[in-house]
């Protein structure tokens, strides 16, 4: 039979693009459980009731069903499933199951501003830090990765890091300014939830460039910083955590296409043990 996968994103139809927070239009369905604020698993969710959808942002299938049942009434699941895609008879469902953590690396790439032989450290290769150190290579920036797994500085090299350096190296901060002939970082992609590592890298842009943070998902988890290298420096320090399902298309491409061979993060892999 024909292999499918679905990006677990769905987009309610929101009728038409007019939301009826009253629930009093005749001709279209009412906004679904408008006295209960969006749940806590939308991104957006403290931004207003269903924000995230305006914004194409993520929305799982589980969160749909729970909060289907949380609101009391099904028409939440009226949805369009855009991001349901074909698997080529040359690929694996392996592959296509690497389609939605693909969008959400590739979403947060293009939420920075680059420039080829830009140099952006991907502190973190994991699985994650591996698909955005190809990602970004791929759109012409030179990668400085790091980590503190020998195995995972080797795999980046695979992966097209131009540089893979220990992330305790007592010396990193130096060569990231030798790297960039004192310039600093153009940015810096932090997917590992290491307070250390972001300092490291705020310290390391140069004025105007972008840190964009991954893997702080840690509700309350608070963190001083220089407030003048935001509004002096005019540093950014930015976030991305969903997917994107107008993307779909275009990761579907580069992994279907192999250009992002997510096949070699098999190297990168460990088998469950039964007990």
């Amino acid at each position: 039979g024909v292999q499918t996968c679905a990006l677990p994103i769905l987009l309610p139809r929101f009728w038409g693009g007019v939301p009826d927070p009253a629930g009093k239009r005749d001709d279209v369905p009412g906004h679904i459980a408008p006295h209960l604020p969006d749940p806590s698993f939308t991104a957006g969710h403290e931004l207003g009731h269903w924000y995230s959808h305006w914004h194409a942002r993520a929305i799982t299938l589980r969160g749909l069903l729970e909060y289907a049942i949380v609101a009391g009434d099904v028409r939440v699941m009226e949805f369009v499933l855009p991001g349901v895609v074909k698997i080529p008879a040359r690929n694996t469902f392996e592959e296509g199951a690497m389609l939605e953590p693909v969008n959400t690396v590739l979403k947060a790439v293009k939420r920075l501003t680059l420039l080829p032989r830009d140099v952006v450290l991907v502190a973190g290769q994991g699985p994650i830090g591996l698909i955005f150190t190809r990602l970004l290579q791929l759109t012409g920036v030179r990668v400085f990765a790091t980590d503190l797994l020998k195995p995972r500085l080797t795999l980046a090299r695979k992966f097209g890091a131009e540089w893979a350096v220990a992330a305790d190296d007592s010396r990193l901060l130096t060569k990231i300014h030798a790297t960039t002939s004192g310039r600093g970082l153009d940015a810096a992609v932090i997917a590992v939830p290491s307070d250390s590592a972001v300092e490291l890298a705020f310290k390391s842009l140069r004025g105007g460039g972008q840190a964009l943070l991954f893997a702080h998902t840690k509700r309350e988890n608070a963190l001083a910083l220089d407030l003048s290298a935001i509004c002096v420096d005019e540093k950014d320090l930015i976030g991305s955590y969903s997917a994107d399902f107008t993307l779909q298309s275009e990761v579907a491409r580069l992994v279907f296409s192999r250009k992002l061979d997510v096949r070699r993060s098999e190297e990168h892999t460990s088998e469950l043990q039964s007990h």
